[in-house]
């Protein structure tokens, strides 16, 4: 049910202009493309496609060549169309930004992997064939371990304020928690990092020590790439096993 279009990939500079997005509105894709034709903002016209599948992971091609763009879902061919016509030749300088827009927005609310950008037009053969190694990755992944605990809070970091994270826009709090060893995979004294600023927003957390909570946790060893978050902590305890809260 996202509007906007929500940005999935954006090479833009605002909500009016790019050389491209592929985002999603209501329960489909989206294309913006920037040519002469289609005006700064790509819009004029965009093209809509496929089905936005929730909840399930999807393999999205997006492709185009003056006069020609295709789209391929799962390796099927979801469009093919004349209607967007022009070359790239009033492309400018953009931003990259995955899952937003430049400015912020247009948030899309979803995950992201596996991105390529190409400089050329891709037939029909190479992309079913890029959908088939994709889907064979997947295949033979393992999902990432989440224990559903409860426990204890003991320590709280205060969240900061948006400017004083700036030029962040997203930052994470560490808490520790007392679980108990009744059977639950994780036991014991734990830190929890929990989302506490989310595209320049601060959320509302609001738990208090001494109570206790129901946690969804993944181990943070799972997720490096939080090592170029922002994170806050007031916690005295410095080796405790360390979760991410994946619940919001």
């Amino acid at each position: 049910k996202q509007r906007g279009p929500a940005r999935i990939i954006s090479f833009s500079s605002n909500t009016s202009a790019r050389d491209f997005t592929l985002g999603q509105e209501a329960n489909q894709f989206v294309m913006r493309l920037r040519t002469p034709r289609t005006g700064n903002n790509g819009s004029k016209p965009q093209t809509m496609f496929g089905k936005v599948n929730p909840d399930k992971w999807q393999h999205i091609i997006a492709t185009y060549r003056p006069g020609l763009l295709e789209a391929y879902v799962d390796g099927k061919q979801v469009v093919s169309t004349e209607k967007i016509q022009g070359d790239f030749s009033n492309w400018s300088p953009q931003h990259a930004i995955f899952g937003d827009e430049h400015r912020g927005g247009r948030n899309w609310a979803g995950h992201l992997e596996g991105v390529a950008i190409y400089s050329r037009f891709m037939e029909q053969k190479e992309a079913i064939h890029h959908h088939k190694l994709y889907a064979n990755r997947l295949k033979n992944r393992k999902p990432i371990p989440t224990h559903k605990v409860t426990g204890r809070l003991v320590e709280a970091t205060a969240t900061p304020e948006v400017a004083d994270i700036a030029p962040y826009r997203r930052c994470l709090a560490e808490y520790v928690y007392e679980v108990p060893d009744n059977g639950q995979a994780v036991a014991g004294r734990i830190t929890v990092m929990h989302w506490c600023i989310l595209d320049g927003q601060k959320l509302k957390l609001s738990k208090k020590t001494g109570q206790t909570y129901q946690l969804k946790l993944q181990d943070a060893s799972h997720h490096p790439q939080l090592d170029r978050e922002r994170r806050m902590s007031d916690i005295d305890e410095l080796d405790l096993p360390v979760f991410l809260d994946v619940e919001l």
